[in-house]
């Protein structure tokens, strides 16, 4: 005796579809989570190539030394940050240096198609003190723009808000906070 096959129903099938959905949305996220990681790793270790590796060529990057655009111009300001200008004040014959990590968070990630729209919050820790111990050294947020290029997502905007400051605000719109003074 055989079994017949029943005609799949269009509860099957949309439940089908809403798997595959999930799917690519549980892989573009796990991919521009690792976007983000690689790049504060790279950032740190002073990975000029593998922090370039991370931008759209129209890239934009808002931050708390002005606006780039272009790669290339993110690239000469990102030279100078982080661990790649940590690195050439390091002495003949030291065996070791101060660090600084920064650490990224709380990523809240919508994907549109081959777009993407992030909100993260960032901090650094430093053992750069007087008293050589672990301090949080600057913390705050970054709002992204992403594109999905050759099946690669890449920063097409990022606007880093430094909380600790000159653009640190009252509030923030891009993380849903409200005027507090209530206009």
């Amino acid at each position: 005796m055989t079994r017949m096959s029943r005609p799949v129903g269009l509860g099957a099938f949309l439940f089908f579809w809403a798997s595959l959905a999930a799917a690519d949305y549980a892989n573009d996220r796990a991919e521009i989570e690792n976007l983000s990681a690689r790049y504060m790793i790279a950032v740190d270790a002073g990975d000029i190539e593998t922090v370039m590796a991370a931008w759209a060529d129209d890239g934009v990057l808002e931050w708390v030394r002005g606006v780039e655009h272009g790669k290339e111009a993110i690239r000469k300001a990102m030279s100078n940050f982080g661990g790649a200008a940590a690195s050439r004040a390091i002495a003949d014959g030291a065996t070791s240096r101060p660090r600084t990590r920064h650490h990224i968070l709380n990523h809240v990630i919508d994907v549109d198609g081959d777009t993407a729209r992030t909100v993260a919050y960032w901090f650094a820790l430093t053992n750069n003190t007087p008293q050589t111990d672990v301090q949080v050294f600057y913390f705050g947020h970054y709002e992204d723009e992403l594109i999905k290029r050759d099946g690669r997502w890449l920063f097409k905007k990022r606007k880093i808000f430094n909380e600790s400051h000159q653009n640190r605000a009252l509030f923030y719109p891009g993380l849903g906070e409200r005027d507090p003074r209530g206009e």
